[in-house]
């Protein structure tokens, strides 16, 4: 392995992520420019590092390379094997190489990024104490008040009305870290502005003055795709704009730091009801259950490396369920839990109003 120069670092949460420069040119642009659109929401924190993500050109690999073309392999996709504790992982499909021990992760990869950021950090907690939760949420009281649900369910609603309240925090928009003893963390990943978010969000198209959002269509969506995965930017329109979160509010408006758990609400969009919205009963284990189904979802496109992974390193996919359902269960011990039905035909800023109202009440 060669020892190269850091060209970019940031840290975040129990985070350093650390990219190191290559000679080529191209990686380098490439893999800068992803980063950063990754961690924009990121540069406020104040961490404590306690393990590392480190990116690297798998060019720079040659070492493991020649020892993965000796060993045996799942023909044409896998390999792996364990040196001085560490797992070393090979994806022939993504071009990576993964070396992963108690001091974090070190990902080489081709010119396009192998494995999002929040992926990497979850496989550094196979074995710890968190679960990522997609969710967001707000800090009431110097406590945290999340909600979650799968995606249109009115997070982007909640955060504006958030905005209007000097008393209240945003704490993550769309993911944060719970950890077995009741502590969230943030964690702002890119936020998609479109323009139906106008009504929400009037601040940022007063201000930004964003270029025109079009209409979804797959040529669009098919060249967006290939301008992320190429690290360059393109003028074509697109349905939405990825922008970092202090786009949206001043830096004395988000959380950066731990804060206890006080509840978790679970958003769900029904149609064809006779009522706005109404509270349903669920314990911590039903709650608990939702959010590791609902988490697994943002890994689809993951799901098969990381059973090979957990396979090779001796962990079993159910010993992974149970291990994590654990350590949302025991910070949800912490929290009170809830389930907030609401009417699909509700308006995005009625909903809104409604969640903040319920994650804002004492049970």
């Amino acid at each position: 392995m060669t020892n190269l120069n850091t060209s970019y670092e940031i840290d975040f949460n129990d985070f350093t992520l650390r990219m190191f420069s290559s000679v080529n040119r191209i990686w380098n642009a490439h893999i800068l420019t992803e980063l950063k659109r990754q961690t924009s929401g990121l540069s406020n924190f104040k961490a404590k590092q306690k393990y590392i993500i480190d990116i690297r050109d798998i060019e720079s690999c040659t070492e493991s390379i020649s020892k993965f073309q000796e060993l045996k392999t799942i023909p044409n996709q896998y390999s792996y094997y364990l040196e001085d504790n560490t797992h070393i992982f090979f994806s022939k499909k993504r071009n990576a190489i993964l070396y992963i021990n108690d001091k974090g992760v070190i990902l080489y990869t081709g010119k396009t990024l192998a494995y999002s950021i929040p992926f990497l950090i979850t496989l550094i907690g196979i074995d710890k104490d968190y679960y990522f939760i997609h969710s967001a949420g707000v800090v009431i009281n110097d406590k945290s008040n999340l909600m979650f649900g799968y995606g249109g369910i009115g997070k982007t609603a909640t955060l504006s009305q958030a905005y209007k309240q000097k008393n209240i925090k945003v704490m993550g928009d769309d993911l944060n870290l719970i950890y077995k003893d009741g502590l969230v963390s943030p964690y702002y990943r890119p936020f998609c502005i479109y323009q139906y978010h106008r009504a929400l969000f009037p601040q940022y198209f007063d201000k930004k003055t964003p270029k025109k959002i079009s209409k979804p269509n797959i040529f669009n969506r098919i060249i967006r795709k290939l301008s992320l995965n190429t690290g360059r930017n393109s003028s074509i329109e697109f349905n939405y704009n990825t922008i970092s979160i202090d786009s949206l509010f001043e830096a004395d408006k988000l959380i950066c730091e731990k804060k206890l758990i006080n509840k978790i609400i679970f958003v769900e969009r029904i149609e064809n009801v006779s009522f706005e919205s109404r509270l349903v009963s669920i314990n911590s284990a039903e709650a608990s259950m939702l959010i590791f189904n609902i988490m697994l979802t943002e890994y689809d496109k993951y799901i098969k490396d990381f059973i090979v992974l957990l396979t090779y390193m001796g962990i079993s996919f159910d010993n992974f369920c149970s291990n994590s359902l654990s350590i949302i269960n025991n910070a949800l011990n912490h929290a009170s839990c809830i389930k907030l039905e609401i009417d699909k035909s509700v308006s995005p800023e009625l909903v809104g109003k409604i969640i903040l109202s319920e994650l804002s009440n004492e049970f």
